[in-house]
C-alpha cells in the first residue's frame, strides 16, 4: 500500500521546509514558526505561554516589560516537525 499524500499537504510541507531552511540562525522567531505552521505569531506565543510548545519556551526581555517573546531552536523545531507533522514521504 502506498501513501498517497494530497498535493495541498505536499505544498504545505514544502513551504514549512523552506521556512526552516531559510536561515542559518540557530534560533527561530515566532513569525518564522507561525509561517512554517500556517498560523499566526500570536498563536505561537500563546501556545508557549500556556506550556503547549514542545519545541520552545516563552521569555520576556525584562521584568518591567509586557513584551512576550519565544525561544525556539531551529534544529529542535525541525526534528519535532519531521516526527509529528510532516507527511509520510520525503519532502
Amino acid at each position: 500500500m502506498t501513501n498517497q499524500v494530497p498535493e495541498n499537504i505536499r505544498a504545505m510541507d514544502a513551504h514549512a521546509m523552506a521556512v526552516i531552511q531559510r536561515s542559518d540562525n540557530p534560533k527561530m522567531s515566532a513569525e518564522e514558526v507561525a509561517d512554517a505552521l500556517g498560523i499566526t505569531p500570536e498563536s505561537v506565543i500563546n501556545a508557549a505561554e500556556g506550556g503547549h510548545l514542545p519545541f520552545g519556551f516563552l521569555a520576556t526581555k525584562s521584568a518591567t516589560t509586557s513584551r512576550r517573546t519565544i525561544i525556539v531552536n531551529r534544529a529542535v523545531f525541525y526534528r519535532w516537525y519531521m516526527r509529528y507533522l510532516a507527511a509520510p514521504y520525503e519532502v
